[in-house]
């Protein structure tokens, strides 16, 4: 449930609303269409809205993968490298060693020069 609500998820629902939204102005009763934007926008309100806790969760969640990254760069061992950072940037350890050997091989990523 909690990787539903990431970025990477939400940003597909901006079609969605829109599509409702367009589907919406397309009402021919005009009271019923101004009544049905006037709900559909108060509901949207509070989809927007961050948290403390949100803002908290971002930055561990990008400060876990700088520091990951920097280990990564010294020593190359995806293992070590989660053990010393309290942080894994990959759920599993199946295919990830070859996902970073290509990033390196074609200097892509982390491995791009600065």
């Amino acid at each position: 449930m909690d990787s539903s609500q990431s970025s990477r998820s939400t940003t597909l629902l901006i079609p969605a609303f829109f599509g409702r939204y367009l589907h919406v102005r397309t009402l021919r009763r005009v009271p019923v269409r101004y009544a049905a934007l006037v709900l559909y926008v108060a509901l949207l309100l509070p989809l927007p809205s961050h948290t403390r806790i949100d803002l908290e969760v971002a930055r561990w969640f990008t400060d876990g993968k700088q520091v990951w990254e920097a280990c990564y760069l010294r020593i190359e061992d995806i293992e070590r490298c989660n053990s010393a950072t309290g942080f894994a940037i990959y759920p599993t350890l199946t295919d990830l060693q070859a996902r970073l050997a290509y990033l390196k091989q074609h200097q892509l990523n982390l491995f791009a020069p600065p």
